[in-house]
Parts: structure tokens; sequence; C-alpha cells
């Protein structure tokens, strides 16, 4: 009840000049843990998945995530048309094991033994369920014996062909084209939500700086920047670094293994 004007009027400067301090050093711990400019303010388009490439990985993911995932899925890819490069090719051959023991020690022959074992364990695991998903999607396929470029194993000098037997082959008529054919006839037959975007350019991966959570993807759609949400996450499709001599010479550890 003492309190003048002049001490009331003083109390609310220091009060306001302390709420502005608050502010301003909430500023800079904000800027110093990351800028605001990484994410869109936004959202051309939205999805759950998001899968970059349409080559023979590419359709498989969007599949199965639309199908088993039960998500929504939008695909970028950059020809005007599906395919990819070495799915056209051979998308319609896969390996079937048929000894998984004996396979796992041909994987680690013609690695040298420098591959990742959990790795190789990881792709037999996938490996061996080829075939129930070829079934599923009603594909036509027979199981080969020998492969369009020679033995099944490919390797089957290794230890003096120790590895007979451990891996066959599909073979299918066409090639990559018919499976392609037959997985699209699918998705339309299943009403899969699954939109697919051509002519998609200059991909860049949208990432949280503080958390690295991939949130999305910057791209070009007719020569215009547009940007996608993808609420579940990002899958990459987009092939292989065969040709590209730097990426292999720095990140394959059999190079210069000849593929």
């Amino acid at each position: 009840m003492s309190l003048t004007r002049r001490d009331l009027f003083k109390g609310a400067g220091i009060a306001a000049a302390s709420v502005a301090a608050a502010g301003a050093l909430g500023g800079c711990a904000q800027k110093a843990s990351a800028s605001d400019d990484w994410m869109p303010s936004t959202w051309d388009y939205e999805t759950d998945v998001l899968v970059i490439g349409y080559g023979g990985a590419g359709m498989w993911a969007s599949l199965i995530g639309a199908d088993e995932g039960g998500s929504s899925v939008s695909v970028l890819e950059k020809a005007p048309v599906e395919g990819g490069g070495n799915s056209r090719i051979n998308n319609g051959e896969w390996t079937v094991i048929k000894d998984e023991k004996l396979f796992r020690d041909y994987c680690v022959a013609f690695g040298h033994g420098l591959i990742e074992e959990d790795m190789i364990d990881a792709y037999i695991g996938e490996a061996t369920k080829h075939t129930d998903y070829a079934d599923k999607y009603g594909m036509t396929y027979e199981v080969s014996e020998v492969a369009l470029a020679g033995a099944i194993p490919e390797y089957y000098f290794l230890d003096d062909n120790a590895y007979e037997g451990s891996c066959k082959l599909s073979s299918v008529d066409g090639f990559g084209m018919t499976t392609f054919h037959e997985l699209e006839a699918k998705r339309a037959e299943l009403g899969l939500p699954i939109e697919l975007k051509f002519a998609c350019t200059e991909e860049h991966l949208i990432q949280n700086p503080d958390t690295k959570e991939i949130v999305g993807v910057r791209f070009l759609e007719d020569g215009a920047e547009k940007t996608i949400k993808a609420r579940k996450g990002v899958v990459l499709c987009t092939g292989g670094f065969e040709f590209n001599e730097e990426l292999k010479n720095t990140y394959l550890s059999i190079y210069p293994f000849k593929f």
C-alpha cells in the first residue's frame, strides 16, 4: 500500500525488461540448436510412406507398404515411366534358397569374408520369403536350375564347387517388365492407396537437424519445387552405384571385386 506511482512504473519496467531478455535468450537458444528454416512453412503433398525410385525395389516397397503396412504411399520417379535401370532386365529373377546353411557359407566365400555376417543373415532371412511373396501376388515364374548367364551358384568354382545346390533362381518370361505388369495389375485389383509421380527430379531429404528424423523431401515436379511430407518414413530405392568408381572405392569393402 506504500508504493508510489513512480515505484510502480519502475517495477513494471524491470519486469518488462526481464520478459524481453528471456525472449531474446530463448531465441538465441533456439538458434544455437537448430535453424528454423529447415522445415517448410507449408507442404504441397502429404503421405504416410514416401518411396524414392520406382524400379523393382520401389515397386515392392510401395506394394508392401500399402498392403501389409496399411499405409498411404507416394512414389517419386525421375524417369517418365516405371522400371528403373537394372529392374527392366531382371526384376523377374530372384534367389531361391535351397539350403540356408550352405548358402550362408557360399555368401561368406564369394565375399571373401568381408561382408558383415549380420547383413548376410538379414538377407537370407528375407530371401527365404521370395517365392511366398511371388505366390501371394500372383506372379508367374518357374524355378530354374541354371541362370541365363551360366551356372547356379554363379561362382560355382569356389572351393571346388562346394556350394552346389545351395540356391536356384526364378525364371520369368519377359524378365522385369512382365513382373511390373503383373504387380501393377495386382495393385489395381486390391485398390491400394499408391500414388505414382513420374519425371520428379532433384530430390533432397528434409531432416530435423536436432533429432535427425527424415520428415519429407523437396523435389522438382515439372520444373517447380515441391515438398512432400512423409508421416511414417522415407524409403530410398535409388539403385546401386555400380557405375560410380569413387563410391565403389570409398564404400565397397571388397572393391575391386567385379560384378
